[in-house]
């Protein structure tokens, strides 16, 4: 029976993240700070190498995948996006509270 190592790599920040907001099914790209932190890491990191790269098809996971792995082609899995965050999606804990007085609950 053959073994596998999987490596699970989040994606860089996006502006929505670095806002403080839901950021589910949006599909954001990085934001500049998040595209250069990501470059910094794979300066400073050995990032492992793998027989396939598996990725999700959003903006902010294939331009990790590809600042991370440049020569990698990877298998775009629509299921790997994330869930939505419904009516929350965008909205930061500020915004929310606002219209639901439940949410601090």
């Amino acid at each position: 029976m053959k073994s596998y190592i999987i490596h699970f790599i989040r994606h860089g920040m996006t502006a929505g993240n670095e806002e403080g907001r839901y950021i589910g099914s949006t599909d954001l790209p990085l934001s500049p700070s998040g595209e250069k932190r990501i470059h910094a890491l794979a300066e400073k990191y050995p990032y492992p190498q793998a027989e396939a790269y598996f990725c999700s098809p959003l903006k902010r996971c294939t331009q990790t995948m590809k600042i991370l792995y440049p020569k990698a082609k990877p298998i775009l899995i629509r299921d790997f996006r994330e869930c939505s965050f419904g009516e929350w999606e965008g909205k930061n804990a500020k915004e929310i509270a606002a219209k639901d007085p439940a949410f601090a609950q």
